[in-house]
Formats: C-alpha cells, structure tokens, sequence
C-alpha cells in the first residue's frame, strides 16, 4: 500500500511524537507529505522523525514542541 499523504491537523492530539511514526511511514510507503500542525504535540523533536526517508514534506508547526531539529534531518534530502 502507498498512502500519498497523511493529514492529520487541527486534531487535538496530544502527547510526544511515538517512535512508530517513523515505522508507520516506511511500513505504508508514504511518499508525499505529513501534516500535523495545529495540534498539541510536544518535547522534544525526535531524532527518529529521520526515518521517514520517504516524505516529501513533514509539518510540525503550531505544536508546543521544544528544542532544535535533530541534526540527522541536515542528512535527509527529502524532507
């Protein structure tokens, strides 16, 4: 299965990104964008965002997520 797109904003989600986001993109085959601005998602960005080599685009914004971009996301050209 290829999902194009996963959409998932104004959501009320809350909580940390799970490690298995990284997991879910490459088990579907995501190849277009991620979107989950406008929801309550927060820490850290994790490094394992990196993994999800195959997206186009990935928005995070209007989350209260802290600190810098992990580092491994200068290695990934897709994204």
């Amino acid at each position: 299965m290829i999902l194009g797109r996963s959409r998932a904003c104004g959501c009320n989600i809350n909580g940390v990104i799970p490690p298995e986001i990284g997991n879910l993109s490459s088990f579907l085959g995501m190849q277009g964008p991620m979107h989950l601005y406008e929801n309550q998602l927060q820490g850290p960005m994790p490094h394992y965002l990196c993994q999800m080599t195959n997206l186009a685009e990935l928005d995070l914004s209007a989350n209260v997520l802290t600190g810098s971009i992990p580092k491994c996301f200068d290695e990934v050209a897709s994204i």
